[in-house]
């Protein structure tokens, strides 16, 4: 019997540094994440900007008018092309008045700020979609459901 509460014991205290191993190897690899974590957050380049391009003072509103579902009604956003000025009015909102859901997308998903790889779908008669542009350029964009709808966003930096 002897040798049988040696051998459980031994068994024991096996399992038991097999268990402590496995706990340590856990700690050390959450630890080596948590601090690869800390050093990658800490040293990559953010995009930042102001408060005022992220939550400009004014807006511009783009229709998207009753009827624009048929190309033979000859419509298209109002206005079709318009200018913002980051920090000014860099939210664009879409309103839809018309009677079916529109998607506007951008014509090249590489647009800077995320805009080409839109893909929100405007709800019809009263639904709205707004973007903030963060970034300089021209935004060429189009509706994904009526592909003669198209228009154009130039963004501007403000003159300080």
């Amino acid at each position: 019997m002897t040798n049988e509460n040696s051998n459980n014991t031994d068994k024991r205290k096996g399992q038991e540094s097999r268990r402590r191993a496995i706990i340590a190897a856990l700690v050390a690899g959450v630890s080596v994440a948590v601090f690869t974590g800390i050093i990658i957050n800490t040293t990559l380049p953010r995009n930042t900007f102001a408060l005022d391009v992220i939550h400009p003072p004014q807006s511009v509103t783009v229709t998207i008018p009753a009827g624009a579902s048929l190309a033979d009604n000859n419509v298209n956003f109002t206005p079709k092309d318009i200018t913002v000025v980051l920090g000014v009015n860099n939210t664009v909102v879409w309103v839809n008045e018309n009677v079916n859901p529109e998607r506007v997308i951008g014509q090249d998903e590489d647009m800077p700020g995320g805009f080409g790889k839109i893909r929100t779908l405007i709800e019809p008669e009263g639904g709205t979609f707004a973007f903030t542009f963060t970034e300089e350029g021209t935004y060429n964009y189009l509706s994904a459901a009526h592909p003669w709808l198209q228009g154009t966003v130039t963004v501007k930096k403000a003159d300080r």
